[in-house]
């Protein structure tokens, strides 16, 4: 048997889709050493657009004028962040011209229905990595850590995202008319369970219900957004362990910790020297009830694993009001009161990812951080939970909590 074993002298990339994923994605590489050549997009306005950009900048960027030019370029991976209906395609002519291509593929990998067209590309998977960030959480990372080191064995698995998008509603920005509520926030609650322990993903969907979105509109008026407002699916995992996603568009708060709010989270830091890193935790202010449509940044990304022996392991993903953009926390409870604080964690899950994927596809590691079944896999979840949704919340929401 031979072994080929690839020796990369200099790590480039060509980019499929040329709009704001690309910019961030090409900034994070640039801090690897990734080379990038140049990119297409089916808009030639916006193609010529980043590359005046990149000459102002000094760079060298070329802008391809069809598909099949940026795929010649054979550049050691190709970053696609096209738009969803066009994945399998443009993947579908990268495999099919160069089929030893290397493929980072934006999330989700695909639509629903491509789903059989994709896996005819299936010999070929090990050469995708797909963007699913919240797999290369350093919290979630820190969780299952926590969990492994101590023999905590979960219970129940609590995950919520959520914010106030009624601004962007109120100006048409995203509404999904597809996938709902949860199109947004719910795949990166799957990609981080993943990331912990596949285990953790669904077997059985036993319940889920959405609820309109209510806004207040720049003239004064209150609008209601179908199916916009919450999401809340509950189910069993392979294993047994029941798992509760909750997800809010309009700035409800399901699963409140005020068991960490910063006066807990300042008792807690009161007896630690003032030099501790953690000290910076107590800035923490943590939402608890409702996030303000008039406050657009706030998030409130919170995972629990409540555990047989009381000991809640939970993890607070950014932005935390109060701290960094990208600074995190993860804190252990015992009957509600906390004996373990980690932090400040910096958690900038995109760079980790990307960084994990490039290394990954040059041979540096033989993990691959977003494989392709499991993103599969994440799909066919996501429309099992819409297309079994209710409307609207079921008391069976209240009793959760």
């Amino acid at each position: 048997m031979v072994i080929v074993v690839k020796v990369y002298n200099e790590v480039t990339c060509v980019y499929f889709g040329l709009g704001k994923v690309f910019g961030m994605h090409k900034k994070s590489f640039s801090k690897t050493g990734v080379k990038s050549i140049g990119g297409y997009d089916i808009n030639a306005e916006k193609a010529a657009e980043k590359k005046s950009l990149a000459e102002k900048a000094g760079e060298e960027f070329k802008v391809f004028k069809s598909i099949e030019d940026a795929i010649d370029a054979k550049p050691t991976f190709y970053d696609v962040a096209v738009s969803t209906n066009s994945h399998y395609d443009v993947v579908d002519k990268i495999l099919t011209r160069n089929p030893y291509a290397s493929i980072i593929l934006e999330k989700p990998i695909c639509n629903l229905d491509q789903i059989d067209l994709l896996n005819k590309h299936k010999r070929h998977f090990p050469q995708i990595v797909v963007n699913e960030v919240y797999r290369s959480s350093e919290i979630s990372k820190k969780v299952a850590e926590i969990l492994n080191n101590h023999g905590l064995i979960p219970k129940e698995i609590i995950c919520e995202q959520s914010k106030h998008r009624g601004n962007d509603f109120a100006q048409g920005r995203f509404i999904d008319t597809s996938l709902f509520v949860w199109g947004y926030e719910v795949p990166h609650m799957l990609s981080l369970i993943s990331g912990i322990d596949k285990q953790y993903l669904p077997g059985i969907v036993t319940e889920s219900v959405i609820n309109d979105a209510s806004v207040k509109m720049p003239n004064g008026n209150t609008e209601v957004f179908g199916k916009q407002g919450s999401g809340y699916v509950r189910y069993k995992s392979k294993e047994g362990i029941e798992v509760i996603l909750s997800t809010s568009m309009d700035g409800q708060v399901t699963f409140p910790k005020p068991q960490l709010s910063n006066e807990k989270i300042r008792e807690y830091l009161f007896d630690l020297d003032p030099s501790d890193p953690r000290q910076i935790l107590s800035k923490a202010d943590i939402p608890q009830e409702h996030i303000s449509q008039d406050d657009p940044e706030t998030r409130y990304r919170m995972f629990s694993f409540n555990c047989k022996d009381s000991t809640e392991v939970v993890g607070l993903c950014e932005p935390i009001r109060g701290i960094e953009r990208f600074i995190g926390m993860v804190a252990v409870l015992k009957n509600n009161r906390i004996i373990g604080l980690e932090g400040p964690i910096d958690d900038r899950t995109m760079e980790q990812h990307l960084k994990s994927a490039v290394e990954y596809l040059t041979g540096k590691s033989k993990k691959n951080p977003g494989d392709a079944e499991t993103s599969i896999d994440l799909v066919k979840i996501l429309h099992e939970i819409v297309s079994n949704a209710e409307k609207p919340f079921s008391s069976k929401k209240q009793e959760a909590l």
